[in-house]
């Protein structure tokens, strides 16, 4: 006895009397009753695609049904939204909350969480002002702060709202572990979802982390356009920090490298290989995969003296590349040296040396090569030096691209995105999104600087007092 194979077909199935299911030998009438049943599933599913298109915020559903990507457009212009992001969660989250950021344009509440929905990451914001130097009035006291005693001189300059140019050299001044209800306290999530509460400790004294959120000296006015690196003091200015993008490692990896041995066609997705990957017999095919070495032995050409394929990759982070035939990459960093007969690559990034005979025929496009191969390279493409945040293997923000990086490596794609393994996560144009988006929603005049801070990392430590 068979069953329907649609969904509402098993369900009408299942209504009729056992006595029918019973005599249902052949299949017969499951059969007539499933084709019910896929156009019955078919309304269904058009109907919860629809439910679905009209909250573009909501969380997929079992189906994994969500607001389609073409949809969002239509949306946007239901409430007079612009959406930035790159991507289309980020998109689906702008239209949802387009209106209530609106309503509190301008605060900082708002700032802060147009900043995680477009750049994903929590932010921490500085306002300019507060770290110009400015001349003390003698008219203004200082509000009284728990735990100080304004009447000595020591205490008193532990002060937070103390104008003080130079910085207290008796004590350090960073970010430490506090209670939710002590004075001061603020939250922030870490990039692996633990919420920490912290204070600022001594915020008039020498900082510990100069240029990162923990730094609240104050400073000459700075009156260069605003950068990752510059601009930061001044009365129109607000800076971003935000936690660096950790790549394909969330944290630095432990332990000797593992190696992997493979025979024949192979095809590996959304792995990690910290060690060396040897495929023999047969090609090798990577997406969104990171491996510390690559190491392909094809078997021969189809006709003598051809080149066989070798290695495929896409989305990918390899430390280096040995291939005994072609290697045909798309948006991939190499960071060390790489061998191959015979090269292809578009949007890729190649940082070390490549090792290709010079009348293999490498078709070179939209990359960063070494300059002695610029000569024979085809259209976008660049020799300028790239900077990442960390070259080394295995380190987390491995080969994701500094923003001090040429532009035209941080643009350099043949859509405008970044060169390299993380094309396909726009960490670039994540960047650049949070820019434009926030042009609609700060006071006229106001001008953002996002900076990356690896203390943003790190839970605060906790202070020890005597």
């Amino acid at each position: 006895m068979s069953t329907p194979a649609s969904r509402i077909g098993r369900q009408l199935y299942a209504l009729l009397p056992e006595l029918y299911r019973s005599r249902d030998q052949d299949g017969d009438l499951a059969g007539y009753l499933d084709a019910f049943g896929e156009l019955l599933d078919a309304l269904r599913g058009t109907l919860d695609q629809r439910l679905a298109d009209a909250f573009p915020d909501a969380e997929p559903t079992a189906q994994g049904r969500v607001c389609q990507e073409w949809v969002i457009p239509y949306l946007a212009q239901l409430v007079d939204a612009r959406p930035a992001s790159p991507l289309a969660d980020g998109r689906r989250e702008e239209v949802a909350r387009a209106i209530r950021w609106r309503q509190g344009k301008g605060t900082l509440a708002t700032i802060e969480d147009v900043v995680q929905v477009v750049s994903g990451l929590e932010t921490e914001l500085q306002e300019g002002w507060k770290r110009v130097a400015v001349t003390p009035r003698v008219d203004l006291a200082l509000v009284p702060q728990p735990g100080l005693d304004l009447r000595d001189p020591l205490e008193a300059a532990r002060h937070p709202e103390l104008p003080a140019v130079t910085v207290d050299l008796r004590r350090y001044s960073r970010a430490v572990a506090a209670a939710a209800d002590e004075p001061g306290a603020r939250q922030r999530r870490l990039p692996d979802g633990t919420v920490v509460t912290w204070r600022p400790s001594n915020p008039r004294g020498a900082p510990c982390f100069p240029g990162s959120h923990q730094d609240w000296s104050r400073r000459t006015a700075d009156l260069r356009d605003p950068d990752w690196s510059r601009g930061h003091a001044h009365p129109r200015r607000l800076v971003l920090y935000l936690p660096p993008p950790a790549g394909f490692f969330a944290e630095d990896l432990a332990g000797p490298p593992e190696d992997l041995t493979l025979v024949g066609d192979q095809t590996l997705e959304d792995r990690i290989v910290s060690g060396t990957l040897r495929v023999s017999g047969g090609w090798l095919e990577l997406r969104r995969c990171a491996v510390g070495r690559v190491e392909v032995d094809p078997p021969p050409g189809p006709e003598p003296g051809s080149i066989a394929e070798g290695l495929i990759a896409e989305d990918c982070l390899l430390g280096e590349v040995e291939v005994l035939g072609s290697a045909r990459l798309l948006a991939t960093t190499v960071l060390g040296a790489l061998e191959a007969l015979r090269l292809e690559a578009s949007d890729s990034l190649f940082a070390g040396t490549v090792d290709t005979p010079a009348d293999a025929g490498d078709c070179l496009r939209f990359s960063r090569v070494p300059p002695v191969l610029l000569a024979r390279a085809g259209l976008g493409c660049t020799a300028e030096a790239p900077v990442l945040f960390a070259a080394g293997f295995g380190r987390r923000g491995c080969g994701v691209l500094h923003p001090a990086c040429p532009t035209a490596i941080r643009a350099g794609a043949e859509d405008g995105g970044e060169l390299g393994a993380y094309h396909h996560r726009a960490y670039a144009l994540k960047d650049r999104a949070v820019l434009d988006k926030l042009a609609e929603y700060l006071p006229l005049g106001l001008a953002p600087a996002l900076v990356y801070d690896d203390q943003l990392v790190c839970a605060p430590p906790i202070l020890i007092t005597d």
